[in-house]
């Protein structure tokens, strides 16, 4: 008997955000760069309570062009959509039947950074590899250190808010001194720099 032949994955490129106190008005500068329609699709891990995501998601549809919704678990990443992460929960990514969809779980008690950035970014690592786009933000911790290293390793492109734009420079310095981090850019202009990246990308010249 012949076994069925596993998919191949779709070439949908992941940009996966990190960030914590700052962030939602940082989100909503770099999210204005995007149209309704562009290449790949927009993960965000922000450090929020519970109840307070669904805001700040309907906040960021209205004030940009793009349509942030809050992850649901088993929901397929589709081209040109922006999820965001529920608070209390993790989100991840996964492959399956090549299909990229999201993974979203009740984070442990103890976890102290919530949602997880080093969780989503270590997923895009795995499913995505070089097409995934890792960028911390503003916030304090390491939190997304760890995560953005393991995309630096496979070949993905890394971006870390600057210092005099950050609310808070805490996490982006973290992550540039690990020595991972590709660029460094102030807020106004990380998201024309994604949006560039994954332009040339869909043209083929990446």
């Amino acid at each position: 008997m012949v076994p069925a032949r596993e998919k191949k994955p779709e070439e949908l490129p992941l940009v996966l955000i990190g960030a914590s106190i700052g962030g939602p008005g940082t989100l909503e500068s770099v999210l204005r760069s995007f149209s309704r329609d562009f290449p790949g699709a927009i993960l965000i891990a922000q450090h929020m309570p519970e109840g307070k995501t669904a805001e700040l998601a309907s906040r960021l549809s209205r004030q940009t062009k793009t349509s942030v919704v809050e992850g649901e678990h088993g929901l397929r990443v589709k081209p040109s959509h922006v999820y965001l992460a529920p608070g209390r929960h993790n989100m991840e990514v996964y492959s399956s039947n090549g299909r990229t969809y999201l993974s979203v779980q009740l984070a442990p008690p103890a976890q102290v950074f919530v949602p997880s950035i080093d969780a989503l970014f270590r997923s895009g690592a795995r499913v995505t590899g070089p097409r995934t786009i890792a960028v911390v933000l503003t916030g304090i911790g390491n939190d997304g250190t760890e995560g953005l290293r393991e995309v630096h390793q496979m070949g993905g492109v890394t971006l870390a808010e600057s210092e005099d734009s950050s609310v808070v420079f805490g996490m982006p310095k973290h992550a540039i001194d690990s020595g991972a981090v590709d660029t460094v850019l102030p807020k106004e202009r990380l998201g024309k720099v994604i949006m560039g990246t994954l332009l040339s990308w869909a043209a083929g010249e990446g």
